[in-house]
């Protein structure tokens, strides 16, 4: 594009991975769930021109989106307000806070972009670079109409970004003391992954105070409250983010682990919410994936290569790693909705051609046992450190079973009498989750060993009465799929102290859970299950 590095401020230009041999996968649209089809359907595709201007292009052609420019960035246009060249760039997102159709017009957000608001412990304005709505990208006629994607920021005469003062000073105090819990989840990943460094690990760590506005892209998204059921955004919102996130990577050579959340570099926010920045993340690789060229590779996937490994493995790693830093900062409970959501596991099969659990339909799960009833004093949260239930059965010896196809996690006996012999098992539910079901107190193990996938109906055991006048009986758990990254795989079984507050984030009610997962799908017109 005719532009340099040093005349941007960018990073030295990225090369081509070195294992560039094309064994990356490739994106193919038709193996692909439906969530992530229907998001790269929607995705525009957006591009930012040699002079920092967004374009969108549509089948009649490209299109400059609309400019609406802030008060401040009318008023800091001087050299000094550029964004530091030769540094690393984040990009930030942010929800903007409004609630219903009313505070959805664009004048409504240029009021709000240049209100008067405390930063850095003195009043001003802020600003941010773009704003996102829930519409398609398109020429604005209608300032009172919703919009798609809008720039709210001119760059500079050569395309470099002008600050715009959106996020408050970094809290050092915070990090010094370990409450910075995003940079220390990055600290740990470390250890296990060597690309999962962070501009948030840069600008903490620095010996010299940062000002993070001058090394960071303001997004602003409108709505509230991301990782809420009822105000989740849509499909649109979504992808306009993604795609707007992606072509400013591009343009400025900003790496994937460089797209943060508010929330990340200021505790205590809660824009734009940890899922929701996960799906951003998750849906970029996918952008990677299906522009397929070195520059994409080297943006997502290049600080997780390997000299002489196979592209695919970096690939493969990228994935895992923002899910861990999910279930890192996150809760079980988090993990899993965004796993429904995006149908993850689903993805990450097709696309690295894997084979992990696969799901039996919802029609299909099976109690555990089949004779018994459950007994009424030992249900969930009944008493509330009692995170499962305890099927009863009066028979000598019963079988247990899995619920559904599912891979062996752990199979031992657990040295306790509570607990007695305990098998886990991960299932995997029709939507791309996955949860893990506790087999416990039981008298005798099957033959099954960790790592290897059985189908359901099969036996995992069984339970004994003990004696003439006492039944036998099963505990019975289910817990969210990342419960077993965070406990489950160091103890099978919640600390003696657990309570509900505990218990919560991290297991379901399996008879409430059972029941919904046996309850057959309703039909569409064509008799396929209900999309």
């Amino acid at each position: 594009m005719g532009l340099n590095a040093a005349a941007l401020g960018l990073p030295v230009l990225l090369q081509p991975p070195s294992n560039s041999n094309n064994d990356w996968p490739s994106y193919r649209h038709e193996r692909a769930p439906e969530f992530l089809r229907r998001a790269l359907e929607a995705a525009p595709k957006l591009t930012l021109d040699r002079s920092g201007y967004l374009v969108v292009h549509k089948k009649n052609g490209p299109l400059q989106v609309p400019l609406a420019t802030t008060q401040w960035n009318k008023e800091r246009r001087y050299l000094g307000d550029r964004l530091e060249s030769g540094k690393r760039w984040a990009i930030v997102l942010h929800w903007f806070g409004d609630n219903g159709p009313e505070d959805q017009r664009l004048d409504a957000y240029l009021r709000g972009f240049d209100s008067i608001r405390p930063v850095f412990n003195y009043q001003t304005r802020t600003s941010a670079h773009f704003l996102v709505g829930n519409t398609h990208p398109a020429e604005v006629r209608n300032r009172n109409l919703d919009i798609g994607v809008v720039q709210t920021q001119s760059p500079d005469s050569d395309g470099t970004p002008l600050i715009a003062s959106h996020l408050q000073a970094l809290d050092y105090t915070a990090h010094w003391e370990k409450r910075q819990y995003f940079v220390r989840a990055y600290y740990q990943l470390a250890q296990l992954e060597s690309g999962s460094t962070s501009v948030l690990q840069e600008l903490f760590d620095s010996p010299n105070v940062i000002d993070p506005n001058a090394r960071s892209i303001a997004i602003e998204v409108s709505g509230h409250d991301f990782d809420g059921e009822s105000t989740f955004p849509g499909i649109q919102k979504i992808a306009n983010t993604a795609a707007l996130v992606w072509a400013l990577m591009r343009r400025y050579q900003i790496r994937a682990n460089d797209v943060l959340g508010h929330h990340e570099i200021q505790l205590g926010k809660a824009d734009p919410g940890k899922k929701f920045m996960t799906l951003i993340r998750y849906l970029i690789g996918f952008l990677a994936l299906r522009d397929r060229d070195a520059l994409a590779y080297e943006l997502v996937f290049g600080g997780f290569s390997a000299p002489g490994q196979a592209s695919l493995e970096a690939v493969k790693r990228y994935f895992n790693f923002i899910r861990n830093y999910l279930v890192l900062v996150g809760t079980p409970h988090q993990v899993y909705e965004w796993e429904s959501v995006s149908n993850f596991w689903l993805a990450y099969d097709a696309m690295l051609s894997t084979r992990t659990v696969k799901s039996q339909g919802r029609s299909r799960f099976i109690p555990p046992v089949s004779t018994g009833q459950v007994h009424g004093e030992s249900g969930y949260l009944v008493p509330e450190n009692h995170e499962g239930v305890d099927y009863t059965n009066s028979e000598k010896t019963t079988p247990v079973k899995l619920i559904t196809a599912g891979q062996c996690l752990y199979a031992n006996d657990t040295l306790d009498p509570h607990w007695g012999k305990m098998a886990l098992f991960r299932h995997r539910q029709e939507d791309g989750a996955e949860i893990v079901a506790v087999y416990g107190h039981l008298e005798s193990l099957a033959d099954v060993k960790t790592g290897i996938i059985y189908p359901q109906n099969f036996p995992v055991g069984q339970i004994q009465r003990p004696n003439s006048y006492q039944d036998a009986y099963l505990h019975f758990a289910i817990a969210y799929g990342a419960t077993w990254d965070t406990d489950l795989s160091r103890m099978p079984f919640p600390p003696p102290n657990a309570g509900i507050s505990w218990i919560l984030p991290r297991y379901l009610d399996p008879l409430a859970y059972l029941k919904e997962q046996t309850k057959p799908l309703p039909l569409s017109k064509k008799g396929n299950y209900y999309e």
